[in-house]
């Protein structure tokens, strides 16, 4: 979506997931002097989740800390995440998936050249777009999406429905899981998942727009099963397998009015 000026892209996130290394803290420490040109400001998180794990005893529910550390660059608007079972890189700067692609196998490019040679297999890579769709004041939100895919604010007796998602999950040619969601007025710009304490310590929040709005949010994602030895130009081709698709959706489910508006 480069060639749009005034594309509705408000966040970009890749991610490439591995077997979880053994030392961490040495694998940390390697990142951040690879990636210390780039990305010099590097800050620990510990996010809090519960993990629900099923055996022979039963359910067992958990709550674990999540280790990750953000590296940023100067300008705050990109950083690399670092975790013992991935790598990832987002953005509230997205200019182009030339850009991005570039970027997000350059840190995976770190990440396997590290000195401790931890990242040997990859499990997987994925993308996801978040796209924030507010019409000009003359328009109306119906001319920004073909009708199919809008979800309608309807009618029923004295209540006024406002608020509606539709959701399409499509397997690709990729061998992939294709999953588009677009959600009229959520309560919040980021979904719930992606609303996590890396967002508030990047101050990257949305401010909810005040009218009718909607966001598309697509994730395209790939599993190696097994795992695959690392291979930078495999990943950089199924990267671009994935956003693809991505960018293809887009297309089909908004309108020329809304492509002459963003252009």
């Amino acid at each position: 979506m480069a060639q749009m000026k005034n594309a509705p892209i408000k966040y970009v996130i890749g991610v490439v997931r591995f077997p979880e290394i053994t030392d961490f803290d040495t694998f940390t420490k390697e990142m951040a002097r690879g990636l210390a040109d780039n990305y010099p400001a590097g800050k620990e998180a510990e996010i809090p989740q519960i993990n629900v794990h099923i055996d022979e005893r039963g359910v067992q529910v958990q709550n674990e800390v999540l280790r990750i550390w953000q590296f940023r660059s100067e300008d705050f608007k990109w950083s690399a995440i670092v975790h013992k079972g991935m790598i990832a890189l987002h953005t509230r700067g997205y200019v182009g998936h030339e850009d991005f692609l570039r970027k997000l196998v350059g840190l995976a490019e770190v990440a396997v050249r590290t000195e401790s040679n931890q990242v040997r297999m990859i499990e997987g890579v994925a993308l996801r777009y978040l796209d924030l769709v507010e019409p000009k004041p003359d328009d109306v939100l119906e001319q920004y999406l073909h009708e199919r895919f809008m979800p309608i604010g309807l009618k029923l007796g004295d209540f006024s429905l406002r608020e509606g998602v539709n959701q399409l999950q499509m397997s690709t040619k990729a061998g992939a899981a294709l999953r588009v969601q677009v959600a009229r007025k959520p309560p919040s710009v980021f979904p719930p998942d992606l609303n996590s304490q890396l967002i508030l310590d990047n101050n990257w929040q949305i401010d909810r727009p005040l009218g009718d709005f909607l966001t598309i949010d697509a994730d395209h994602a790939m599993t190696y099963s097994p795992p695959r030895k690392v291979d930078l130009e495999e990943l950089r081709a199924n990267i671009v397998d994935l956003w693809q698709p991505i960018r293809d959706v887009f297309d089909k489910i908004t309108t020329e009015h809304a492509m002459k508006v963003w252009a």
